[in-house]
């Protein structure tokens, strides 16, 4: 699939959770998340918001559809 249809994709899954992200946060706030072990620390990879989150991922999709395009041929 090409990158434009999968973050239509994602656009359409963010229409669908409207308001429900909202709720969740008041449910499982963000900033209550404990993102280290007792033997590696960030290994959640935090992040203090949904956007941040959203964005993070959003942006290793992006790289990781073109490390894909660039290496397809060698499969």
């Amino acid at each position: 699939m090409a990158e434009d249809t999968i973050l239509a994709h994602i656009a359409g899954y963010d229409a669908t959770l409207g308001d429900a992200l909202e709720r969740n946060d008041e449910r499982w706030p963000i900033e209550d998340i404990v993102y280290a072990t007792d033997s590696e620390d960030d290994w959640l990879c935090p992040v203090s918001s949904y956007e941040e989150e959203h964005a993070r991922v959003l942006t290793f999709l992006s790289a990781r559809l073109t490390w894909m395009d660039a290496n397809i041929t060698s499969f």
